[in-house]
Order: structure tokens, then C-alpha cells, then sequence
């Protein structure tokens, strides 16, 4: 019976950690060219949100007859946004990150692959060292608003885009070079996760796939650009 009790839990982990596998999320978001583009130009037209939270919290001790140990209370839980007065796009435009992804499949191999495993990433560029200083400082009376709640202080600060989720991945599909064929699919995933062949279905995956890694850029400012002068 112990046997399959630890059989039982070895299977709980495996069937976890393919569930967090990277190639599970590339094939979960198969897209054609046209809306791994359409994704694109919305990522590039989101303004970005910057936004912080201040965590207050205490630890309360537990005593135990064997073992002494604490555990984080936490009392409260404050968020607010980086007012800022201006940001744009610095990413190089849509044309340029679409042909980087649809080029990646000319790599000089006898056989082209016809999918693309996208990466994107996102950056956040300061426009000057006065944004850079305002950001700061309001970070820094957000934090002081909220220090004497409690008798502990976290303060986490976060970037995001809409419909952007914080590991951005896809399958993007090169109609003209094939079709991604039921393999690669979550259910095709699965059935090789079933038969313990994640290895191999990585493997072969690897084989009919190029790589390009993508970064969308914003660039914030503190202020408006003040316009020309004798301007409505």
C-alpha cells in the first residue's frame, strides 16, 4: 500500500510540472500570422500601467508542543498607479516586429519550419532623468503613506499591458510553409505526457519550430510635451 501511496504522489508532481511546462503554453496559444500580428499591434497601442502595492503585515508566533514557528499576518493591502504625463511607443513599429517573427523561419535549413515559437518580452524606458526622479519620488511618498500601518512594510511594483499576461508566449503558424498539424495541440501534449514521452514530443517540437524573442518598449515621461509656441 505504500508503494502506491509514493507511486501516487510521484504521478501528482509529474502531472504538475507538465502543466507548467513552457511547450504546454506554446502549443495552448497557436495562432496564424494575422492574429499573432493583430496581438502585436494592440501590445503596441496599450499605454502602460505602472502600479505599486504596499503590503502591511506582523508575524505571530505559534507554540507547538514539538516545534516553535511564526507566520506573516497580513493586515492590509494598499494599491496605486504611477500618474505620469506622457508615454510612446519605441518598440520599431508593427512592421518591423512582424517580419522579425516571420523571418525567424529562414534560418538556412534544408526544410523551413513552419512555426515560430514567439517569445515577448516588455520593457519600460525612463524619457529623461526627470522622469526618472519624479517616479522615484512618488514611489517614495506611496511607501512613507504606508509604513506605520503595521510593523512591517513590502512594496512591490508592477508594469503591465492589457491582454498581456506576465510570460508571453505563442505558436505563431507560417500558412504558406504548412499547417501545425493535431500534434500540436494541449490534447496532442497530453497524450505524449500520458505515455511519459514529454522528452520526445519537446524534442520533435524543437525540430519543426524557429525561435524569436520580440520586445515591446515604452517610453514615459513625466510631462506633457509643451506644444509650439503660437499653438491652438
Amino acid at each position: 500500500r505504500a508503494r502506491w501511496v509514493s507511486v501516487g504522489i510521484v504521478a501528482c508532481f509529474y502531472v504538475l510540472e507538465c502543466g507548467r511546462s513552457s511547450t504546454l503554453r506554446y502549443v495552448r496559444d497557436v495562432r496564424a500570422a494575422e492574429a499573432v500580428d493583430g496581438f502585436l499591434k494592440n501590445a503596441l497601442d496599450a499605454p502602460p500601467v505602472i502600479t505599486w502595492a504596499a503590503s502591511s503585515y506582523h508575524y505571530e508566533r505559534s507554540r507547538r508542543t514539538t516545534d516553535a514557528s511564526s507566520r506573516r499576518v497580513v493586515t492590509s493591502v494598499n494599491r496605486d498607479a504611477w500618474s505620469f504625463g506622457a508615454w510612446r511607443d519605441a518598440s520599431g513599429g508593427l512592421d518591423a516586429l512582424a517580419s522579425r517573427w516571420r523571418d525567424a523561419c529562414f534560418t538556412g535549413r534544408a526544410a523551413r519550419p513552419s512555426l515560430v515559437k514567439i517569445r515577448l518580452r516588455k520593457a519600460l524606458v525612463f524619457d529623461d532623468r526627470a522622469t526618472e526622479r519624479d517616479y522615484h519620488g512618488q514611489l517614495a511618498a506611496f511607501a512613507r503613506a504606508h509604513r506605520h500601518r503595521d510593523v512591517h512594510l513590502s512594496v512591490e511594483q508592477s508594469y503591465r499591458l492589457k491582454d498581456w499576461d506576465l510570460d508571453e508566449r505563442m505558436l505563431g503558424v507560417r500558412r504558406p510553409l504548412g499547417a501545425p498539424g493535431a500534434l500540436w495541440t494541449p490534447g496532442g501534449f497530453w497524450l505524449f505526457a500520458g505515455l511519459g514521452l514529454t522528452v520526445p514530443y519537446r524534442a520533435l517540437l524543437e525540430r519543426r519550430c524557429a525561435v524569436a524573442t520580440l520586445e515591446v518598449v515604452k517610453r514615459v515621461r513625466s510631462r506633457r510635451p509643451e506644444a509650439p509656441a503660437g499653438s491652438d
